[in-house]
């Protein structure tokens, strides 16, 4: 369910707006959070209607830095190459032709190797809800995976389903979130992926629920449910307010035929 945000709640925008502006006791840390405000409060007005859950992309390169550290942007830009989560998405790109690193400053990266038939996807994203009252925001996926055999007629359909929540901070996820996808044609003529997500403010009951981040304060990532062919707790997710995206792609031996970004990817 995707809710607008009412009149009560802009005052409570504006609320937690003048705090973050005051937190600094430089000078020069107020005027440029005064600016900030400012123009946050514009866009408060000229977005009265919008939803709760605000999304935006991150380049590869932040998002990358997000996974390394919470101390994110980084300075020493060796940092990033030499972690092994870099080598580790480095390598699944390389499978389908890419140079990882030529991509840093882009918002997303999408390659088909012509001739191992392999094609690899990466994005980041971060998500902030501004009125929600509690310490983490729960996401949903359910990904939809269809192949085809050479007369171009779908042989076998597959749905799974995943739950997971992340902890914030400022009403904001503490880490970027992390999509990257990995496939092969193996035996197929042709594959298409179709990814939904939603992800909101609410609980799941008996299992996470109330304002508090239910579990270790080290953990800032809980899987509740791997990837299932069974719903399972994707069904039992109770969202106060929430935001529905997806994106997918389709390739065959001929080539990349299709990819659907995001809507906050332009």
């Amino acid at each position: 369910m995707i809710q607008e945000i009412q009149p009560k709640n802009i005052i409570k925008l504006w609320i937690l707006s003048f705090k973050l502006v005051f937190q600094s006791t430089n000078i020069n840390n107020i005027y440029k959070n005064v600016l900030v405000l400012l123009l946050f409060s514009g866009n408060i007005a000229a977005n009265c209607n919008a939803n709760e859950i605000v999304i935006n992309v991150l380049s590869i390169r932040e998002g990358i830095e997000s996974q390394i550290s919470l101390d994110w942007p980084l300075d020493n830009r060796n940092r990033v190459y030499s972690s092994r989560y870099f080598k580790s998405q480095q390598k699944l790109a390389k499978k389908a032709g890419l140079n990882l690193s030529n991509f840093m400053e882009q918002p997303a990266v999408f390659g088909f190797n012509s001739t191992n038939k392999n094609m690899y996807m990466l994005f980041y994203n971060t998500a902030f809800s501004p009125t929600c009252k509690r310490n983490y925001l729960i996401q949903r996926v359910k990904i939809t995976k269809s192949f085809y055999d050479n007369h171009n007629k779908k042989y076998k359909e597959t749905r799974d389903y995943l739950v997971e929540v992340m902890k914030t901070k400022g009403r904001s996820i503490k880490r970027a979130d992390a999509h990257y996808r990995s496939y092969s044609l193996n035996k197929s003529t042709k594959r298409t992926t179709v990814v939904d997500l939603e992800i909101g403010c609410g609980v799941i009951p008996h299992k996470v629920q109330g304002r508090k981040w239910p579990y270790n304060k080290s953990i800032l990532y809980k899987l509740v449910q791997n990837y299932s062919r069974s719903p399972g707790d994707y069904d039992r997710v109770i969202f106060d307010f929430s935001r529905k995206y997806s994106f997918g792609m389709s390739f065959s031996v001929q080539g990349i035929e299709s990819i659907t970004w995001p809507y906050f990817i332009k």
